[in-house]
């Protein structure tokens, strides 16, 4: 029988964090693990010619193992399952029990400070792990130079078009030369069906307003209104994980409020606020209640909100969530936010030029 070649995952993101004497054991594997997505990266794996999987989590995400198991019979699949490791100690461990090197994947889903990339890197290195960065989420900021670059030092960065990119809902991969084949087999005939031209075409059109002045100050208004939101949502008492943000998004850890992340996302849907629930660092709370909530500012940046509009939205969130059950203050809340919305619409309906 042919020798198995063992790959590793381990994510960093999704509400986990930088420490200084190494990387967080990742917080998201199970959410991960729960996406159809995964499906296309075992695919991934398997065309890259991996066999056998090692994924390191920590001692609440038990529960995500069965699952995998059970959705990726073809992977000879080892599971470490760690109470308290830097992912830097978990990749020591993982370099000693296979004939291939690990990957690193790096992730920035719910992740609000700057990420350190050469850091990253430099793990990587020691291990003789390949650095796998998805920046889909900082994509837009990074274009304008609002957020450090993963290319000069990932083997492979990923990203979609959408986001802070600002584009159609699609994607792209940028890898060295040394992976440049394997990539493209792994995308074409592995996973990508017929390509849509309106959509490459808007692709064209997303990357050339990125390399505008306009698309730069768009992004700086982002920035802007994240930090305004954050600090707005502190002067109410509320705990954001890493103390604020550098980025277009924030975490909020609601455990002090004896909240979940699941009451409040659907408090606030009552009353017309989009939220996720999101898990924080050592959440005690199963994957799909947290004990936070992810909030991002593009979207109302686009349509010219702007600081006051920010305040006003820290306030209408401090108001829902401090009485989350409280019916009529959720009605209140809900017709104050679609008069506010009146005043920025989605579209300006103006004529087509041909």
């Amino acid at each position: 029988m042919a020798e198995s070649v063992r790959g590793a995952i381990i994510a960093a993101g999704e509400g986990s964090r930088l420490r200084a004497d190494g990387f967080r054991v990742p917080k998201p594997l199970v959410e991960v693990a729960g996406l159809p997505l995964i499906g296309a990266v075992l695919r991934n794996f398997t065309a890259a010619g991996i066999t056998a999987i090692t994924i390191i989590l920590n001692e609440q995400e038990r529960e995500c193992v069965e699952w995998v198991r059970r959705h990726c019979p073809g992977l000879e699949i080892d599971f470490i399952v760690k109470t308290t490791a830097s992912s830097l100690e978990s990749f020591r461990e993982v370099t000693g029990r296979g004939p291939a090197g690990p990957m690193l994947v790096s992730t920035v889903d719910a992740w609000c400070a700057a990420e350190d990339f050469a850091r990253f890197a430099a793990v990587a290195a020691e291990v003789g792990a390949l650095l796998v960065v998805d920046m889909a989420h900082i994509a837009g900021l990074v274009a304008v130079g609002f957020h450090p670059s993963p290319v000069p030092h990932a083997d492979l960065v990923t990203s979609t078009t959408h986001k802070t990119l600002r584009g159609p809902r699609g994607g792209f991969v940028l890898a060295r030369a040394a992976h440049a084949e394997k990539l493209d087999k792994a995308v074409f005939p592995m996973l990508q069906g017929g390509p849509l031209m309106h959509v490459i075409a808007a692709k064209a059109v997303c990357f050339g307003e990125a390399l505008t002045d306009a698309f730069r100050a768009y992004q700086k208004r982002v920035v802007e209104n994240a930090a305004t939101l954050a600090t707005a949502l502190e002067s109410h008492g509320f705990d954001l994980v890493s103390g604020g943000t550098d980025n277009h998004l924030m975490l909020v850890d609601l455990r002090r409020r004896s909240l979940t992340g699941k009451v409040a996302e659907e408090a606030l849907h009552r009353a017309r606020l989009t939220v996720n629930k999101n898990a924080v660092p050592n959440d005690p709370q199963k994957p799909w209640v947290t004990s936070g909530i992810r909030l991002g500012t593009p979207a109302l940046t686009t349509r010219g909100f702007g600081g006051e509009e920010m305040r006003q939205i820290a306030g209408w969130i401090a108001r829902v969530l401090d009485r989350p059950d409280d019916q009529e203050t959720g009605r209140t809340v809900e017709r104050e936010v679609a008069e506010l919305a009146k005043g920025f619409p989605l579209f300006a309906w103006e004529p087509a030029l041909r």
